[in-house]
């Protein structure tokens, strides 16, 4: 599969960085990710990836085309810990689904 855009990996890393803080820049995501990404849920985001440290690469890995959107993974280096990403855009390239697995 294609590696994705210089450009994408940096957002997603953005986000990442982003979702350590408890924050999340809506307008990337579509209206069901927004609705996923609740006061609670930024907070639950916060508080696991905060203790990891410092982002220090984002690695994509396998993209594939399911239902009309693109799915691919990543994987996330942290200072303290590597975590997997779980990430399927729409079309017009939105975030449908962002998801940190440990």
């Amino acid at each position: 599969a294609a590696m994705p855009p210089a450009q994408t990996i940096a957002q997603v890393r953005g986000i990442l960085v982003g979702l350590q803080k408890g924050r999340v820049e809506r307008g990337l995501f579509t209206s069901n990710a927004n609705a996923y990404f609740s006061e609670q849920a930024l907070r639950d985001f916060h508080d696991s990836l905060k203790p990891l440290g410092k982002l220090k690469s984002v690695t994509p890995g396998n993209e594939i085309l399911r239902g009309g959107m693109t799915y691919r993974s990543y994987e996330a280096a942290f200072a303290k810990k590597t975590v997997t990403l779980s990430i399927f855009t729409t079309p017009d390239g939105k975030y449908e689904q962002f998801l940190v697995l440990n």
